[in-house]
Parts: structure tokens; sequence; C-alpha cells
């Protein structure tokens, strides 16, 4: 009896979630059209705080720690933003977190979905891992979009953590993206999703609080390499979560 009522607290949850997302679909949609790219970010920005903000209807809260006073000392240009990866609500706590537009990178099996699909390619960089050329073209992609002044969003754990451990190995591209073009990196540590929103198989969804915490603008000119620059971030979250 327990777990049907878990079931149905979750599919009410992604029934409200569904309701937000075909709200914003049309308006990403028309905001595509739009000439002016500043704008286009603007509304998308707004659209994933709304699309986020779903998820207080069903018991999840959010609480930003100093993002407000650390968000101001970010730089004004490109930034790429990396976060840890425990759950399906590290995305929303992350642009309900987030002042300025930033394109996430996402896995291309997302862009095949009905109507989630389709939001998801407008206002994500898809990329199929498995490929190369994928993988290739997404960093072209992605560098190209931070010369031009955008800002990223990616998870360097590459997918989501099933496993017991507070944190997975971190893949090298943000790293080298940052290094290789000179953009500044922020990590933001999100804590408490895991328990709002096992990725674990059944899902299972709880009320509670999701926290997520910047960290330090990591300047990638102060490190020898794109490895010590990796190094140097992945001690900071290390040392948030108590591993080193």
């Amino acid at each position: 009896m327990k777990r049907f009522f878990e079931l149905v607290y979750l599919y009410t949850g992604f029934f409200i979630f569904g309701i937000a997302m075909l709200i914003v679909f049309p308006i990403v949609g028309l905001a595509q059209l739009l000439p002016s790219r500043k704008l286009q970010e603007n509304i998308k920005l707004w659209c994933m705080k709304f699309w986020a903000s779903s998820f207080y209807t069903f018991g999840v809260w959010f609480y930003h720690k100093g993002t407000i006073q650390a968000q101001e000392q970010w730089p004004k240009g490109s930034l790429i933003i990396v976060a840890n990866h425990n759950s399906l609500l590290d995305t929303p706590a992350l642009y309900l977190m987030l002042k300025r537009f930033a394109l996430p990178l996402a896995k291309i099996e997302l862009t095949k979905a009905p109507v989630f699909g389709h939001l998801c390619a407008w206002i994500t960089l898809a990329v199929d891992r498995k490929s190369a050329e994928s993988r290739k073209r997404a960093m072209s992609d992605m560098t190209s979009y931070l010369a031009d002044g955008g800002s990223l969003v990616i998870f360097p754990e590459g997918k989501t953590n099933k496993s017991d451990k507070p944190l997975q190995p971190f893949e090298p591209g943000a790293f080298r993206l940052s290094f290789e073009s000179g953009v500044p990196l922020v990590p933001v540590l999100v804590r408490n999703s895991r328990y709002c929103l096992a990725a674990t198989k059944p899902m299972t969804l709880r009320p509670g609080i999701v926290t997520t915490e910047p960290g330090p603008v990591f300047n990638p000119a102060q490190y020898p390499d794109a490895l010590s620059f990796q190094k140097a971030v992945v001690n900071w979250y290390e040392v948030k979560l108590g591993m080193a």
C-alpha cells in the first residue's frame, strides 16, 4: 500500500511537470523565430525557471546558498558552469538559481521523446556520447557558442550517479574546453536531489529541500594544463563532500 501511494505521488508530480512543459513549449518555439539571441535566451531562461518551479507543487523546495552574492562576482562574459549529477532535479535546481541563461549539454536520446524532444532540441546542445563524430561536433559547437559570448551548463560526470558514492569520476571534456578557450569555470554543488528524486529504478519521489551552492570562479590561465585544472575543481567538490 505504501508503494502504491508513492507511485501515485510520483506520477502526479510528473503530470504537473508535463503540464508546465506544455505551457512553455509554444513560448520557446516562438522564441526560436526571434532575430535577437539575447532576447531568445532571456525567454528561454524564464521558461526554464517556470518549468522548474512546477516541482514546488509537490513538495520539492530549492534553497540557493549564497548564489546571489556569488553570481555578482562572476565574469560578465562567457562562463562554463559544471555541477554534480545525482538526479533529474539537478537541472531545475540549477536554472532556478541562475541569473543568466546557460545552454545545457544533453544526451541526444532526450531529443527523441514526443513533444519534450522538440523542447529539448531548442534549449539544449544535444550530443550522442557513443559517436566520436557527434562529440567532436558538439565540442566545436560549444567552442563557437562560448566565443560568441554564451555560457554553458555541463554535468562532467557524464551521467546520473546511481552508485553509492557521492561523486563519480569527471570526464575531461568541460575542463579541456575551458582550458583551451580560456573561459572561466564555476562549479556548483547540488545536495539532496538524490533523496528527493532518486535516479534508481523504480524512481522514488519525496518532499524535501534541494540545495545549490556555487564555488569560486576557476580561471584556467592559472593552471599549467587541463588535467591539473580538472584536479583542482574535483578537489573543491571532494572537500565540500567530505571526501578529502
